[in-house]
């Protein structure tokens, strides 16, 4: 019963603080966390740097910043850890607040912090001091922060990255190009998937790879080629060999067939003797050379 009577008594303390930094004008003074956005509109993934950014601000309603320094704290969300010791770290000190300044945050919090609390802030205190959750702040919004899911897995699916672009001295924040959750980038994938038709289910060719096939398939055909033109010239030499002894082999008569009796016809014809009786009758039309007569 105390704990819980405590317990609201400390919520009615800050209740008044906590609603005045919701619309005080120490809040546009945030640029990173974006002070013109309502709490927890923003989301960054743990162990991603956040540039933390501020403009200049001289006021006294809060913490006198013109004589005053400050320290930069992040802390679990106030309204969260009503009456509870709170996590909390300081980030940096001695800071002019009267200034534009910045600060790169690794947003390093412990796994168990998160295990338990995703809703966080940052806070302005004056510096010098430890960290007393009911001594005056300027707070920031409220953000979120989640668990880097891209560490873990190895899918397409991102949390937002936690380094936004800032123009001009106004502070004007451009959302960053991959700056979506991981629920509406998996969602526009599949989106994709779903609409590119049959087109996404053929597989992509690597032009590296196709090359190496085309150059593989060039050499086989050259090779093939050569081959082919070799065993043509081997051939058409066997078959023009054979055909000319084929040739000389046809012309000669084969002399068993040649009988005695021809080859005596043909010798007394071409030296035009006259033999005996018993001579070729082949030969017996063949007229007698005349005798020439003695002269006396």
């Amino acid at each position: 019963m105390r704990f819980l009577f405590s317990n609201i008594v400390c919520l009615l303390t800050l209740l008044p603080s906590l609603l005045k930094a919701e619309n005080s004008p120490e809040r546009d003074l945030w640029v990173v966390p974006n002070g013109g956005k309502e709490n927890f509109a923003d989301t960054f993934a743990a162990t991603r740097n956040l540039s933390v950014a501020w403009k200049g601000w001289l006021g006294q309603d809060i913490i006198d910043t013109s004589k005053k320094k400050v320290d930069l704290w992040a802390v679990v969300w106030p309204q969260d850890t009503i009456g509870m010791q709170a996590w909390n770290q300081s980030l940096k000190t001695k800071i002019d607040l009267t200034q534009f300044g910045h600060f790169f945050w690794n947003v390093d919090i412990p796994e168990d912090v998160l295990a338990s609390n995703a809703r966080f802030s940052l806070q302005f205190k004056v510096s010098g001091a430890k960290y007393n959750a009911t001594s005056p702040a300027i707070t920031s919004p409220g953000f979120i922060v989640v668990k880097d899911v891209t560490l873990s897995h190895s899918s397409s699916s991102r949390v937002p990255t936690a380094t936004p672009v800032i123009h001009g001295t106004a502070g004007t924040v451009l959302p960053s190009a991959s700056s979506t959750s991981s629920t509406s980038s998996t969602s526009s994938t599949s989106s994709t998937m779903s609409t590119s038709g049959s087109s996404s289910s053929l597989p992509s060719v690597d032009p590296l790879v196709a090359t190496h096939t085309s150059d593989k398939g060039t050499k086989a055909a050259i090779g093939l080629g050569v081959t082919l033109g070799i065993s043509s010239v081997v051939l058409l030499g066997l078959f023009v060999l054979t055909k000319r002894r084929r040739n000389q082999r046809s012309g000669i008569k084969d002399l068993s067939q040649i009988t005695t009796k021809e080859v005596q016809v043909k010798v007394y014809a071409e030296l035009g003797l006259t033999g005996p009786s018993s001579r070729p009758s082949e030969l017996s039309a063949v007229p007698k050379t005349p005798e020439i007569a003695e002269l006396g």
